[in-house]
Order: structure tokens, then C-alpha cells, then sequence
């Protein structure tokens, strides 16, 4: 299992955006490529994370979960490379894996345990 920082960063366009076009304009994608990084997601967390149908996607309890941690991860990583940070740039951003009672995988940064 293998989970990516750009898929999470798809995982949070699309819900901000709430539309698989419009989420891969936003992070300069491919409608289709977007698609296949945030299924590829889903089967390594084992979970569905949107449900898809109509125009528009809805992000299921779980995938509510995962972008709770998918944005505090992403912002650590923001926070890490900022160049104007105090933090120096050799920094490294430690993510744990746990699994979750739910049979999910759960994310978060490491600070946190």
C-alpha cells in the first residue's frame, strides 16, 4: 500500500471543488488522471472515500475522516518547505499509519501521537 501526497491533495481538490473536472483544473490535471489517482486512494485505504453519480460527488464519512488528516498533513508539508518557516529545510515530515477499529487506514502526522 502505497499512499501519495499527491493524491491526497487531489483527494482535497475534489472536495473542495465537488466536481471531478473542476478538481483537476484546479491542480492541473487530467479530468481522467485525477480519477484514476483518487481510486487508486480508495483501494489502498480499502475504503470509498466519494460516492460519484450525477454531476456532482459527495465524500463519505470515511472520506470525511482521511481529509481531516489529508489537510493537517499537507499543511505540516507547507509548513516544512516554506522557505520563510524557522524550521530548517532539511526537516522531515513523519506520517503514521495506524488501522483504525473501522478497518480504515487513518492518517496523521506523527506530532500527534
Amino acid at each position: 500500500m502505497e499512499i501519495t501526497f499527491r493524491q491526497l491533495k487531489y483527494l482535497i481538490a475534489l472536495a473542495q471543488h465537488g466536481h471531478f473536472g473542476k478538481a483537476a483544473a484546479a491542480v492541473n490535471v487530467s479530468q481522467p488522471a485525477l480519477s484514476v489517482q483518487i481510486r487508486t486512494l480508495e483501494e489502498a485505504l480499502g475504503a470509498r472515500l466519494i460516492e460519484r453519480g450525477g454531476r456532482e460527488i459527495v465524500v463519505t464519512p470515511v472520506g470525511r475522516e482521511i481529509l481531516v488528516r489529508a489537510r493537517r498533513i499537507m499543511e505540516e508539508l507547507r509548513r516544512k518547505l516554506d522557505p520563510n518557516s524557522r524550521t530548517k529545510r532539511t526537516a522531515k515530515v513523519t506520517i503514521e499509519v495506524f488501522q483504525s477499529y473501522k478497518g480504515v487506514v487513518v492518517l496523521f502526522p506523527a506530532d500527534e501521537l
